[in-house]
């Protein structure tokens, strides 16, 4: 039997089986190459992230800049050059959103979703430890919802999400951060009883000194504020009490003054410190109200030009929304408010405003999208923490970042020390010495044992309250260039306060 074209019927069947076994060659080729796509694109998503899990540097920052973060608290009421404190809790602020909405780990697609299974099984077979992605780390979700309250001064919410995470079984240095970050909540939320306990306790069990000094520094600047407070609670109720309420970040004590004041709601100074105690308690909408009433009541006033600069900080340094940077640059642009820095302010800050606005619509929708359920048991009773070192034994206040000087003396055995690095030549670089940029990529705690190691370090306190402690790789008239735990750092001589040469 033959068919139209003459050939053989068995001959049309050999054929038709071979253009299907082709196709199906084909189609399985085709997938085995989109599937081994995917499980190539799962590996570079695990390595970037297994690398930025590596790298501490978001921690570190976030840690130093809990002094800072206090210091500008004490000096942004009294600071006479609105624009230097502008520019200095900008700076600070910013940086800390860009570790909380920037420095993402990467999202899977659905296909990368179902490779994984594949990496999955092939990391059991090899005895490799399985790749937890970012997102499904409830520890680090937790912390990360709980720095995001920070920033955004939702004081209460940080300190719900950072007594969970002490909830759970989680390495001491870690415990120390969430311990660190929720004393400074309750210190700055009116809890400084609680907060001394916190801090106390993150120097008596911590292993990082970062995480120690940090704390003796914020217990220092705590009990200063505490001796203060006793003249204050003398004071017959005023708005120069409120005032003084307000300068040692007793936030509530300032808001119940200036209520108890019935002249307090006519008066431009009032306004702007109950606005300023509310925006620091996280009421933002009600302190932008007293803020344009303060505004209102007297244009022409130096407490009408901070309260509009406040205006812009709640929309440029505190996701507040854009509509509030809109509102304070025409108060300016109309005439309303005499402050034309504050339009150079804009320019300087809003491009990374609105960076920063488009990575934390990402952060909030994967992490604040619905209260996780660990939340709602975030403020049930927590067990009562070991008991904390005497506080005669905690040393004087040091600023954050003095870590990289003081390591523990166990920490590291006294090898011989090496030769000191070569002075820098006329150009700012050293004729001989070290390979700054071998030793950039070391461990951070071989880092310290490294400067720990030499006689003369440089510590070094800028105006914004940070300080870094290291070895001097180059110097000239404009800068300075430290090697330090973070690796190398340039200073401007121009931002530096005090300057000096310690023994380790």
């Amino acid at each position: 039997m033959t068919d139209a074209r003459g050939l053989p019927a068995g001959e049309k069947f050999y054929r038709s089986q071979i253009f299907s076994g082709a196709v199906f060659v084909a189609a399985l080729l085709l997938f085995a190459f989109l599937w081994f796509f995917m499980v190539h694109s799962v590996r570079i998503k695990e390595l970037r992230y297994r690398l930025k899990a590596a790298n501490d540097q978001n921690t570190s920052v976030r840690t130093m800049s809990l002094v800072s973060r206090y210091k500008l608290l004490r000096e942004s009421a009294t600071e006479n050059d609105p624009g230097a404190t502008y520019a200095r809790e900008g700076r600070v602020m910013q940086i800390l959103a860009e570790t909380a909405y920037l420095n993402d780990a990467e999202e899977f697609n659905f296909a990368e979703r179902a490779a994984k299974l594949t990496v999955d099984f092939f990391d059991l077979i090899s005895g490799m430890p399985p790749y937890k992605h970012e997102r499904s780390s409830k520890e680090n979700r937790i912390l990360e919802r709980a720095f995001y309250h920070e920033i955004t001064r939702s004081y209460k919410d940080a300190i719900a999400q950072y007594d969970v995470a002490l909830g759970l079984r989680s390495a001491p240095d870690t415990r120390a951060y969430a311990m660190l970050h929720r004393g400074f909540c309750q210190a700055v939320g009116g809890s400084r009883t609680k907060a001394v306990g916190d801090f106390k306790e993150v120097i008596r069990t911590a292993t990082d000194e970062e995480y120690i000094e940090t704390a003796k520094a914020l217990l220092a600047m705590l009990s200063e504020i505490e001796s203060a407070l006793k003249e204050v609670d003398a004071m017959p109720a005023s708005v120069q009490k409120a005032a003084a309420y307000y300068n040692l970040t007793a936030y509530d004590q300032a808001i119940t003054t200036l209520k108890a004041v019935p002249a307090a709601q006519n008066n431009s100074e009032a306004l702007y410190y109950l606005a300023r105690a509310q925006e620091e308690t996280g009421q933002a909408k009600q302190a932008a109200d007293n803020y344009r009433k303060a505004i209102k009541m007297n244009a022409a006033a130096p407490w009408a030009v901070k309260a509009n600069r406040r205006i812009f900080a709640l929309g440029a340094f505190y996701a507040a929304g854009k509509e509030y940077r809109i509102e304070s640059k025409a108060n300016v642009e109309k005439g309303i408010i005499q402050d034309a820095e504050l339009l150079k302010d804009a320019r300087r800050f809003e491009k990374v405003s609105e960076r920063i606005e488009e990575g934390e619509k990402k952060t909030v929708a994967a992490y604040l999208g619905e209260p996780a359920p660990e939340v709602k048991t975030a403020l049930a009773p927590t067990a009562t923490p070991p008991a904390p070192v005497p506080a005669a034994k905690t040393a004087p206040a040091v600023a954050a970042n003095s870590a990289e000087v003081n390591p523990p003396q166990t920490a590291v055995a006294p090898p011989a020390a090496p030769a000191a690095p070569a002075p820098p030549d006329e150009k700012g670089k050293n004729v001989s010495g070290p390979d700054w940029a071998k030793l950039e990529k070391l461990p951070r705690a071989e880092k310290i044992a490294y400067i720990h190691r030499h006689k003369r370090v440089e510590s070094v306190m800028l105006e914004n309250g940070n300080q870094f402690s290291g070895l001097k790789i180059s110097e000239n008239k404009e800068k300075l260039i430290l090697f330090t735990a973070l690796g190398r750092v340039v200073i401007l001589k121009s931002d530096i306060e005090t300057r000096e040469t310690v023994a380790p």
